[in-house]
């Protein structure tokens, strides 16, 4: 469960003096922190520029209803679209780009349709 996993980050925390690690590699040995969450704590609470792309809900939805990544990247799921994504998204951009397209998602979804149309029509 979520709760089990907040128990476990504070007392990882706790026995490292309050830290929470800051590489991916340290961030997925955590219990519950997979790679969304990883690349996610890079980028937004440790400022990391270069961190992956957070393939969440709306990015995956976004990404492969336009056609920026291919069915197999697609059936591999959040991941094979992370990779694929990275393969054309500048380092420097891809925070950037991350926000962006989130953000694009949920007004698509619930922006009275508007979105919706123009994802459908760019489809």
């Amino acid at each position: 469960s979520k709760a089990r996993y907040v128990r476990a980050a504070a007392e990882h925390a706790q026995r490292h003096g309050g830290r929470v690690p800051r590489e991916y590699d340290a961030l997925v040995q955590l219990p519950g922190v997979g790679p969304k969450i990883a690349h996610l704590m890079r980028s937004v609470a440790f400022g990391e520029a270069e961190a992956g792309i957070v393939v969440d809900t709306h990015v995956f939805r976004v990404a492969t209803r336009l056609g920026w990544v291919d069915g197999a990247a697609a059936r591999a799921g959040p991941e094979g679209v992370r990779v694929q994504l990275e393969r054309w998204v500048p380092r420097e951009e891809r925070v950037g780009f991350t926000l962006a397209v989130v953000g694009f998602g949920q007004l698509a979804r619930g922006g009275g349709g508007w979105g919706g149309a123009l994802v459908e029509h760019a489809s």
